[in-house]
């Protein structure tokens, strides 16, 4: 990540551990998914200019600790986008859900320079895109490089 950091921008890196704590599907990480935002509440903080003036943030994903995937929440854009180099899987989407959840609790947790008129945290959530964008990036053709393609995928991204 001390490659990354300079070329960010404005932009912010979750640690490894973030979504399966927002999930908690425990230290195995294969714990039935369960929303938890309490697990993360605080994660925000570690963010100097504040969540919601980053220009992005990115979130490696960890699948039941056996598989990465890439995401990226675009603050100016309002997407969140999600890449998994072993192609689009149906478990995807929990993530996405997830993610857009979490952005929802933390607005709802902002202040009122951040919420500006929009005070609705359901119409503020519906303003935002979501997509998987599996099949755009560069895919594995094995069932164990995914790391290096999460570290590729998210150097592509930064640039």
């Amino acid at each position: 990540m001390n490659y990354l950091a300079p070329k960010l921008r404005n932009g912010f890196i979750f640690k490894t551990h973030f979504m399966s704590q927002l999930l908690n599907t425990g230290t195995n990480g294969r714990e039935r998914p369960t929303y938890t935002y309490s697990n993360v509440k605080h994660w925000s903080r570690r963010i100097e200019c504040g969540l919601f003036k980053l220009d992005n943030l990115y979130i490696p994903i960890n699948h039941q600790n056996v598989h990465w995937l890439t995401m990226r929440v675009n603050f100016k854009a309002r997407e969140i986008s999600l890449w998994d180099s072993a192609g689009m899987n149906y478990t995807n989407t929990q993530y996405i859900k997830a993610a857009l959840q979490y952005l929802g609790d933390e607005y709802m947790r902002a202040d009122d320079e951040i919420k500006g008129d929009e005070l609705d945290v359901v119409k503020w959530m519906k303003t935002w895109t979501t997509a998987d964008l599996s099949f755009e990036c560069p895919q594995q053709d094995n069932d164990y490089d995914c790391g290096v393609f999460h570290l590729l995928n998210l150097c592509l991204l930064v640039e």
